[in-house]
C-alpha cells in the first residue's frame, strides 16, 4: 500500500515564478526611484553651485564698484590730471566682463522672478556706471568745471551697483 500526500493542487513552480516576477518589478522600480533621487541631488547641487557662483560674481562687482568710487572721489575738488583720465577710460574694460557674465546667465535657472529681475537691474546699473565713468573721463579733458559733479555721479552709480548686487544676492537665498 502506498501513501500519497497531496499538496492540495498547488503549482509550486508557478508560485515561485509569480513571486519572483513581483520581486523583480519592485527591484526595477527601486532602481528607477534611486536613479531619480540621485539625478535630483545632482541637479540640486549643480543649482546651488550656480547660485554660489552668481553670489561670488556679485561680491566681485561690489569690490570693483568700491575701487572705482574711491578712484573717482579721492581727489574731489582737485585738478583732474591726465593719468586719472587715462585710468578712468579703463573702467569699461574692467566692468564689461561682469555685464557680459550677467547677460549670459540662463535666467530660467534662477530660483525666483525676483532674482531674474535683479540680474537685469544689476546689468543695467553696471552699464550706467560705465557711462558715468566715461562721462567723467571725457569731461576731465574737455569740461573741467563740472568734474566734481561727474565724480559724484560716478560715486552715486557705484552705490547703486553695490545695492543692486546685494539685492541680487538676497534674491538668490
Amino acid at each position: 500500500m502506498e501513501i500519497v500526500i497531496s499538496d492540495g493542487g498547488i503549482d509550486w513552480p508557478a508560485w515561485v515564478q509569480a513571486v519572483g516576477s513581483v520581486v523583480a518589478i519592485l527591484f526595477a522600480a527601486g532602481i528607477a526611484l534611486f536613479q531619480h533621487w540621485s539625478a535630483h541631488d545632482v541637479h540640486k547641487a549643480s543649482a546651488r553651485t550656480r547660485i554660489d557662483r552668481i553670489a561670488q560674481l556679485c561680491d566681485l562687482i561690489v569690490v570693483e564698484a568700491t575701487i572705482i568710487k574711491k578712484e573717482a572721489t579721492d581727489d574731489a575738488g582737485q585738478k583732474f590730471d591726465l593719468f586719472d583720465w587715462a585710468h578712468m577710460r579703463t573702467d569699461r574694460a574692467r566692468l564689461e566682463p561682469y555685464v557680459n557674465a550677467l547677460t549670459g546667465l540662463d535666467l530660467l535657472s534662477l530660483p525666483s522672478n525676483e532674482a531674474m529681475a535683479a540680474v537685469a537691474e544689476l546689468a543695467r546699473g553696471l552699464r550706467d556706471l560705465i557711462s558715468a565713468a566715461e562721462a567723467l573721463a571725457n569731461g576731465a579733458k574737455d569740461h573741467v568745471e563740472d568734474i566734481d559733479f561727474r565724480r559724484m555721479a560716478v560715486a552715486t552709480e557705484c552705490d547703486l551697483v553695490e545695492t543692486l548686487a546685494d539685492t541680487l544676492k538676497a534674491a538668490l537665498s
